[in-house]
């Protein structure tokens, strides 16, 4: 009888410290997969990782240029020593209307000799409603987090939850976790999020452009800065030429201000300058990225 009990003892002590030593182990995947995160920017996006850290910073400049990645193309890091007069801060479309008054409004902090912001930005990237591709990367994770969700109203942090999962949007391990494992993350996307369902409309104001792109306005007049929203250039195609229910939305949202003369500001190059639907090629951009920048604000 003591056998069978000591049998049984030992049966228990073997699942305990099995299970023990489980948990040790996974805690500390989770621990080194969070301190990841935190310690080195990930793959995706070195340029929203650099943009914040450059938004910390105090600098001289008097002028900033923010946006999606066709502005960024346009005034890359690269270019940024050809000018002591304007900061290139911007990023790209996944970090949304939110994510530029979140990037504005650190760097304001920071700087409040600025004058001027340039918002230079696609129509299609003003459409974004943090679409799943890529927003849990861009957004999700660099964003919505202690240090910036006081930027975020309860409303927007109930709709960011709801859409991504309350879990995945908050837990920064298992944030980590995710954005650091490729099949986790697939998993994720495709099932979770059933991401492959979204049907993108690149027609219409996002409600995130239409709540937040007033609220950048506000930011800029708390500091006396000027803001300027500019139309990015777009390939000369007939659908980049429809923009009336575009438009009217912008009429019927109150952004007359904002975007009045957004659509009649865009410039037009032939579709062969462009790699993509959006982004010129290398080669046209390095013979003719002067006369670009000229036209863009003339």
């Amino acid at each position: 009888m003591k056998e069978k009990k000591s049998g049984f003892v030992k049966f228990i002590v073997t699942v305990v410290v099995f299970v023990v030593l489980v948990v040790v182990s996974l805690g500390g995947y989770f621990a080194v997969q969070y301190i990841k995160g935190k310690n080195s920017p990930s793959s995706f996006g070195p340029e929203l990782y650099y943009a914040l850290d450059l938004a910390e910073k105090k600098t001289e400049y008097t002028k900033v240029i923010i946006g999606d990645s066709v502005a960024r193309l346009i005034f890359s890091p690269d270019y940024q020593d050809e000018t002591d007069e304007v900061c290139y801060l911007a990023t790209n479309q996944a970090i949304t209307v939110l994510g530029n008054y979140i990037l504005l409004s650190r760097y304001l902090e920071n700087n409040p000799q600025t004058e001027e912001v340039y918002y230079i930005v696609r129509p299609q990237s003003l459409a974004n409603p943090l679409w799943f591709n890529f927003s849990f990367q861009y957004f999700i994770v660099p964003f919505y987090n202690d240090t910036y969700k006081q930027y975020i109203d309860d409303d927007t942090r109930g709709y960011i939850e709801d859409r991504f999962g309350k879990l995945y949007a908050t837990n920064d391990i298992v944030k980590s976790f995710v954005e650091n494992n490729a099949y986790y993350m697939d998993v994720y996307l495709n099932n979770v999020l059933e991401q492959q369902l979204e049907v993108r409309d690149e027609k219409h104001l996002s409600d995130l452009t239409i709540k937040y792109l007033p609220e950048i306005k506000e930011l800029c007049d708390s500091y006396g800065v000027k803001l300027k929203v500019m139309a990015a250039p777009l390939p000369d195609t007939e659908d980049n030429h429809d923009w009336a229910e575009f438009s009217q939305q912008i009429a019927d949202n109150g952004l007359s201000d904002l975007l009045g003369d957004y659509i009649e500001g865009i410039d037009y190059y032939p579709e062969s300058a462009f790699g993509d639907e959006a982004h010129f090629t290398e080669r046209y951009l390095e013979e003719n990225r002067a006369e670009i920048i000229k036209k863009l604000f003339d």
